[in-house]
Parts: structure tokens; C-alpha cells; sequence
């Protein structure tokens, strides 16, 4: 890991530059749209923080949300990123708004995470 890599990340395949990319080990994934968070000034993002620090609060130890514009570094591989966090988290926060149905990336989302736990022991 170097200096630029978030705590509690590991660094992917990097053969060159253009395919490093870091998994951040997260408790959960927090899928939305982004602007719908825009739209209503960062309520989304606040939302998540606020769900990782009461989770933190009432069981002592963190609760990791991986949030893409928080946990993707700049010139990382972001769909590498969040393929490697969506195969390594335990849970997936689906934030359901008219946007997040009609989003194919949120789709793709909710399908990889549901194919890996059907597939599980």
C-alpha cells in the first residue's frame, strides 16, 4: 500500500498505472445515484456517514460504507474498483429512487452483489 491509498484498502493488479485500482474493505456498498445526491445537496452522502457512525456507536467498532465518489481515488480503474468491493462486501445498500430503477450502472450493481450471494455455500 502507498501513501495515497485509503485506510483499510489494498491495492489491485497494477502492472502499469492505468490498472491500479483499490478494493476498499467495506462492511457494506451504498448504491444511488449520484444526482439525486447533487440534487439534494449532499443529503445521500450524509446519510451514509451518519449509518456508518451510529453503527459504530452502538456496536464499538467501524462500519466501513464504501461510497464511490468518496472511495475512488483520482486515475484509479472505478468499474475495477467497484467490482473488487462489490465481490468482497457483506452488504449492499440499494438507495431506491425513480433514478436508481431507470439506472443501468445501479442495476448492474444489485445484479453482480445478488449473482455472488446465490452462489454462495
Amino acid at each position: 500500500m502507498g501513501p495515497s491509498n485509503p485506510p483499510g484498502s489494498r491495492v489491485g493488479p497494477a502492472g502499469h498505472r492505468d490498472y491500479a485500482y483499490v478494493v476498499t474493505e467495506s462492511a457494506a456498498f451504498y448504491s444511488y445515484v449520484r444526482s439525486d445526491d447533487d440534487h439534494d445537496d449532499g443529503y445521500l452522502t450524509n446519510l451514509r456517514k451518519r449509518l456508518s457512525a451510529e453503527v459504530r456507536m452502538q456496536t464499538g467498532e467501524d462500519f466501513l460504507i464504501f461510497q464511490d465518489r468518496e472511495d475512488i481515488l483520482w486515475g484509479q480503474r472505478w468499474q475495477a474498483t467497484i467490482n473488487g468491493t462489490l465481490d468482497s462486501t457483506t452488504f449492499l445498500i440499494p438507495v431506491i429512487t425513480p433514478a436508481f430503477l431507470r439506472s443501468n450502472a445501479c442495476r448492474q450493481e444489485v445484479e453482480k452483489f445478488l449473482a455472488r450471494e446465490s452462489n454462495r455455500p
